[in-house]
């Protein structure tokens, strides 16, 4: 059985379920549980408050970038480190004030947990054990949203998982009680979003890949559409019916910046493939037009991984695996769950589920987690109909999970490699979550035979950023003054495949829109005060200064001579600026640009300039600097 190692990201919530014994074992399901050493006794009583889920039903919290850091919200809080193997102590707030310890929502954010604890958000810091309060809340909020970029330790992806979003779950969109951070949620502000008519928040998500904040908004008639928030447009999709209250549905982004969307809850089931724009529903191989829940079962837990894998628990005891893409299909696994006691479901590292049941250990005063496996490719070898074995023999590339940097007038060029079986049905798909941002070509020739005798395929991709998109008012306006430093996720999946193929996941690559780190223009100084012994650098080091009289000044640079009040008075920086540069006052002055690469990691980017400019390269400590003369603003090249 092949598996494949993968970071899961989910949230799942569940209902009251209860847990199988041990007597489970004859379905193939075998428990274990965690060692007990790791939790030490505590004798002495606690000195803070211990925290404790707010609500009714266990859920679990998962990293997006660590795949065995985890938190269990249920009658305790605890986090793990160890996806479960370990015991855990339940975790106790100790910082300034009293709580009661009510938690209603949690969300791991760069070194921190933010949770909400009595409707109050607090940072918990995950390397030193403090609590600290986040600041400019001014409302009582339930739920923190946010999602972690973990390709990459660029600036543009640090942005992404500074981003933390707070809310009120269920108030109305015109009370205003929605906050946003960009430093973590060490600090808030308010997030204005106009209300269209009467509307109810039920979810809130950062959507970096298409460069928006994206609301999910109920209305009065229960029906729930999704708004996209950006700066310059809002736009709201369709609206569709709920089938249960507002409370309980439930979201869940999956990590891995494709626009994913899981909407559920007890009679519901829905998928949207591109950031709410399409909501579909959920089918199930086998039946026609079949969707999951079937009449009179309703859904009890959903878990997901940032793969596309996705598996369901209903009331009834059946687990559905599936794959969400285009579309999400699942099938129906032969094995009946024994539901006897709380117990939750997650992805493991190797694509396969698990089922942890956390239980106190009244001796050493800690909680010890039982948990079983579901081999899915075991389960999936029993399913009627029967799942057509993988037909694919390769299906790789380079790229998978690398970050590329694409500037005006670049292009990107990625390559992946699909061997096919004879008579395989499946083909690979490449899609693009920006594609106003992006235009993209692709072509698959084939490319020679393997030792078998089988056909060996290429598949090349070309993307180059647009030089114009439509505004929301439909005209056409450059795209790099609408969306800069855009991030956009490229994809290729196999389309077709429904559940098989279950280890060749997708191949993802990240798009980042704009310079690259250590690249900037600057004026090409060459005649200067210095070099022409105006001023010496010992003069200029010396306090120097100059004057701007009032007569010719405009503070706001409109060239407007006499509308200032009074001299202005510089103090010039040869650190910043060095040797002032040296102009004839009777010439225009139209200065000559010069583009400044510093050594970094450019992967795949080629050139496109009108004629080849001169290099003149200096070697700096371990610094590289190449110098480009240009007239135009930054346009990529190769270091």
């Amino acid at each position: 059985m092949w598996r494949t190692h993968a970071q899961t990201i989910f949230i799942i919530i569940m209902s009251f379920l209860p847990f199988c014994t041990n007597e489970e074992a004859s379905l193939g399901f075998l428990w274990s549980s965690t060692p007990k050493q790791d939790v030490e006794r505590q004798d002495q009583a606690p000195s803070g408050t211990f925290l404790y889920s707010a609500n009714k039903r266990p859920a679990l919290v998962r990293s997006h970038c660590d795949n065995r850091l985890a938190l269990y919200m249920g009658k305790w809080i605890l986090i793990t480190r160890a996806l479960f193997v370990e015991s855990a102590t339940p975790l106790e707030y100790k910082g300034a004030g009293k709580l009661q310890g009510s938690v209603s929502s949690a969300a791991f954010v760069l070194d921190n947990l933010a949770i909400v604890i009595d409707g109050k958000l607090y940072l918990y810091s995950l390397t030193e054990g403090t609590w600290t309060p986040a600041q400019g809340v001014k409302s009582m909020v339930s739920t923190v949203s946010a999602l972690q970029c973990c390709f990459s330790k660029d600036k543009a992806c640090m942005d992404v998982s500074s981003c933390v979003l707070l809310y009120n779950l269920g108030s109305a969109l015109e009370d205003q009680q929605v906050y946003m951070s960009s430093n973590g949620g060490n600090s808030f502000f308010n997030l204005p979003m106009a209300p269209k008519a009467t509307e109810f928040i039920i979810g809130l998500f950062n959507m970096p890949t298409v460069s928006s904040i994206v609301a999910m908004l109920a209305d009065n008639q229960r029906k729930f559409s999704f708004r996209h928030i950006s700066e310059n447009r809002s736009v709201q999709t369709d609206n569709h019916p709920m089938r249960d209250p507002l409370s309980s549905i439930h979201v869940i982004q999956p990590a891995g910046m494709r626009g994913h969307l899981i909407i559920w809850s007890p009679h519901m089931l829905l998928y949207s493939p591109n950031h709410g724009v399409v909501i579909v529903p959920v089918y199930i191989m086998g039946e026609e037009n079949a969707t999951l829940p079937p009449p009179k079962v309703t859904i009890l837990q959903v878990a997901t991984d940032d793969n596309g894998a996705m598996a369901v628990l209903t009331s009834d005891g059946v687990l559905y695996y599936g794959r969400a893409g285009l579309e999400a299909t699942t099938v129906r696994f032969a094995s009946v769950i024994d539901l006897s006691k709380d117990n939750l479901m997650l992805f493991s590292d190797y694509g396969d589920l698990m089922m942890i049941q956390a239980r106190e250990d009244l001796l050493l005063r800690g909680v010890d987690f039982d948990h079983k496996v579901i081999i899915v490719q075991q389960e999936l070898t029993r399913t009627t109909p029967p799942v057509q074995s993988c037909p694919v023999e390769q299906f790789h590339s380079t790229f998978a999970g690398e970050l590329f940097y694409i500037d005006m007038g670049s292009t990107v060029h990625l390559s992946a490699v699909y061997i096919p079986s004879p008579l395989c049905k499946f083909f690979p798909l490449v899609t693009v979550t920006e594609s106003k941002l992006l235009s993209l070509d692709e072509k698959c020739v084939e490319d020679g035979i393997t030792t078998e005798g089988t056909k060996k395929y290429r598949l090349d991709i070309e993307l180059k950023q647009l030089f114009f998109m439509e505004a929301a008012d439909g005209t056409l306006k450059p795209s790099s003054s609408l969306r800069k430093g855009s991030l956009s996720t490229v994809a290729v999946d196999l389309m077709g495949r429904n559940v098989s193929c279950k280890d060749f996941n997708p191949l993802k690559a990240h798009i980042l829109i704009g310079c690259p780190p250590g690249k900037h223009t600057r004026v090409l100084k060459d005649i200067t005060t210095c070099t022409k012994g105006t001023f010496t650098q010992e003069q200029l080091q010396d306090n120097f200064s100059y004057v701007i009289p009032k007569a010719v000044y405009d503070p706001q640079h409109l060239f407007r001579p006499g509308s200032a009040s009074s001299d202005l008075h510089i103090s010039y920086s040869i650190t910043d600026y060095f040797c002032p540069l040296l102009v004839y006052h009777d010439t225009p002055w139209i200065p000559s640009l010069e583009l400044i690469i510093r050594a970094a990691r450019i992967l795949m980017v080629r050139p496109s300039l009108t004629q080849k400019p001169s290099i003149r390269s200096s070697t700096w400590a371990q610094e590289t600097e190449s110098c480009f003369p240009t007239t135009t603003g930054c346009t990529c090249s190769e270091s």
